[in-house]
């Protein structure tokens, strides 16, 4: 394994969420790489704007996905080893992207899922996600790609969104984007979000969705075996106004996926270029790494300079210098706390959202 890559393969035991974070947005997976958990935005609170008495705003969950292979929804499951195989988790700490892999094998109806999450560090206000679904029949399939507002603090106050069209490169796109908030005074966040298929845009029917708790799209089409159909989903998060979240959610879109994770990559590369290295010994040089991944998580430009002036921060910047961040600590917080046997009493529940201090 790299000293760079976290990974397991285990699919039962303990699992707490696995954080993605660029310092100024932040957002957890989940065990299948589907469900969003909490995300977090720097200096959004509930209450006051003093760090000393605040509490943190949860965003709506704009990462939660689901599958239907014409006999139920991939997140319905429990832990199965028999429907959910050949499993893996991978976090690459020098890109902070979090990849999972499997093959959900329900009778006939099996499908090969990837899925990828990372917030971009070239870009704070913008996060990515792409599932990779090759299905080994043919029949209806569904996918949902939902904002769940029940999972935050906010909650909207108000709605737009985008008829479902094909793009000049043969890509069904659908938008929308929320107003979410206000809980400070004059704060609102707008949360805008673009879903491109690929694929399946010849035979695709689509419905918005708008609840009380969720807003998204759901899409339906008919698979045919051994074709893969692609999803990925650009999302903006900041302090701008409905058109403005959508225009750049769709200025990502157009450059694509691949152009943005190169960015995202050149940017987190910029940053290990200071990296800490520890010659002969691997595991010293993950923890090393791992720590060093995690702080750049919570620091993001002026963010940083700012959060530094907190004692809390300047405490954890003085562990992380004389290198109190072991192994033991890190890898259970940045990948899902199943392959390591912790000491008693060691706390391994971070007490930082993802992505802020």
């Amino acid at each position: 394994m790299s000293n760079w890559t976290l990974a397991t393969d285990r699919l039962l035991g303990p699992y707490t969420p696995t954080f993605v974070a660029n310092g100024y947005l932040g957002a957890t997976g989940d065990l299948l790489g589907i469900g969003s958990g909490d995300c977090h935005l720097a200096d959004l609170y509930t209450r006051a704007t003093d760090p000393a008495d605040t509490v943190r705003a949860r965003l709506p969950g704009f990462f939660a996905l689901d599958l239907h292979n014409g006999l139920r929804w991939l997140s319905g499951l429990d832990r199965n080893t028999t429907l959910i195989r050949d499993y893996s988790q991978d976090l690459a700490m020098d890109t902070a992207a979090l990849t999972t892999r499997y093959r959900w094998h329900d009778g006939d109806q099996r499908i090969d899922l990837a899925t990828t999450m990372f917030a971009c560090r070239h870009a704070p206000g913008l996060a990515v996600q792409r599932i990779v679904m090759t299905p080994r029949f043919s029949g209806p399939l569904k996918i949902m790609a939902l904002c769940d507002e029940w999972r935050g603090d906010l909650r909207r106050d108000d709605l737009v969104h985008e008829p479902l069209h094909t793009t000049a490169a043969g890509l069904a796109e659908l938008g929308w984007a929320i107003l979410a908030g206000p809980v400070q005074r004059d704060t609102s966040v707008v949360i805008a979000t673009l879903v491109q298929l690929e694929g399946a845009y010849r035979a695709l029917t689509h419905t918005f969705i708008e609840s009380p708790c969720r807003s998204g799209a759901l899409l339906e089409f008919h698979a045919h075996a051994d074709t893969t159909y692609t999803l990925t989903r650009f999302v903006t998060v900041g302090r701008h106004d409905l058109a403005s979240g959508l225009m750049h959610a769709r200025h990502a879109a157009t450059a694509g996926y691949d152009a943005v994770y190169a960015a995202h990559a050149v940017a987190w590369a910029t940053l290990w270029e200071g990296a800490i290295e520890i010659d002969g010994d691997d595991e010293a040089r993950q923890a090393a790494h791992g720590a060093q991944a995690a702080e750049y998580g919570h620091a993001f430009g002026a963010e940083r300079a700012h959060h530094a002036q907190q004692p809390a921060r300047r405490q954890r910047l003085q562990r992380l210098a004389n290198g109190a961040f072991v192994a033991r600590l890190w890898r259970p917080y940045l990948l899902g706390c199943r392959d390591m046997d912790l000491p008693a009493g060691v706390a391994h529940t971070p007490r930082t959202g993802p992505g802020v201090c």
